[in-house]
């Protein structure tokens, strides 16, 4: 058995106290509490992260964690591993290889609560488009740790603004033009409730929008998501299932609700001839639709 009690120092500058105890040599138990203010920079440079490419910004840690190291090498053992405090963010950015967009101007508090994280006002930006969320990642160890391991979030997800465009494309640029590649993670199980100011996705540009969105499984699922564009508003449900990427199937329905006729031509680039052109038509449309669509990865619809 070893005891440390109080160990203070500072890392790279910045100050730290520590208490450890280890029991059993064999079959390791840990409990490590540990409280300081961290560049994340330092951090990283004490535990290497492979896919880490940048970092900078403050850390201010006060967390305890305890259990046997080797409960870390199973999906089931690291449920055993018991985590609590949180952590203080101000002004992070980060850049991960499995990322296109960085991270950048994170600020928000993560509080632990063994394998489940919370968040708490944790707002920046993805690239240019901004979030903040309230809620829960589950299962964040087994995810963090092991290859294949899904995680799930519920969360309420507020936002001023979501560049789709450059969220889908290939290279990361914001462009109408731009290649697109449409995936699920089977990983990925999310639980949003939303509130976004701002939206635009190629030509469309919608406000206010309000609703739910949920995915599991490669599905993702809208029961009422309503929101403001071509001079109306929009209110639909659907289901868009991604498990063959190279045939994405969208079933919805939505209603119409005083839309421009020509914003409607123009937005969907008068879908795709020239019979019938925006700027030929005005008025105002509404209607019920019911579709069913097919799109490639690339989000080109089978017409």
């Amino acid at each position: 058995q070893l005891k440390l009690r109080e160990v203070s120092g500072k890392l790279e500058g910045r100050s730290f106290m520590a208490n450890l105890d280890l029991n059993d040599f064999d079959n390791p138990y840990v409990k490590l509490d540990l409280e300081g203010d961290f560049d994340i920079n330092s951090v990283f440079n004490f535990y290497t992260l492979e896919e880490l490419e940048e970092a900078n910004g403050d850390l201010l840690i006060n967390m305890t964690f305890a259990g046997r190291l080797n409960d870390l090498k199973s999906k089931s053992g690291a449920n055993n591993f018991k985590t609590s405090g949180d952590i203080l963010m101000k002004d992070i950015s980060v850049s991960l290889s499995s990322l296109r967009l960085p991270l950048v101007k994170i600020y928000g508090n993560l509080l632990f609560n063994n394998s489940d994280l919370a968040l708490s006002d944790v707002n920046g930006y993805l690239g240019s488009s901004h979030f903040k969320l309230n809620g829960f990642f589950k299962n964040i160890l087994a995810y963090l740790f092991f290859e294949n391991e899904p995680v799930g979030i519920e969360s309420q997800l507020d936002s001023d603004f979501i560049d789709m465009d450059e969220l889908l494309s290939d290279t990361g640029q914001s462009t109408e033009d731009g290649d697109y590649t449409f995936q699920l993670s089977p990983r990925l199980r999310l639980k949003f409730n939303c509130n976004v100011k701002n939206l635009k996705f190629r030509r469309l540009e919608a406000k206010n929008i309000i609703g739910d969105l949920k995915i599991k499984d490669q599905l993702a699922l809208t029961d009422k998501l309503t929101f403001n564009t071509m001079g109306g508003r929009i209110e639909l449900a659907g289901l868009v299932d991604a498990r063959n990427q190279k045939d994405i199937k969208v079933n919805t329905s939505f209603s119409l609700n005083q839309l421009n006729i020509d914003s409607i031509f123009y937005v969907f680039e008068n879908f795709n001839q020239d019979f019938l052109e925006d700027r030929h038509l005005k008025g105002k449309v509404m209607a019920e639709v019911n579709a069913s669509m097919d799109f490639n990865e690339n989000l080109d619809l089978f017409s």
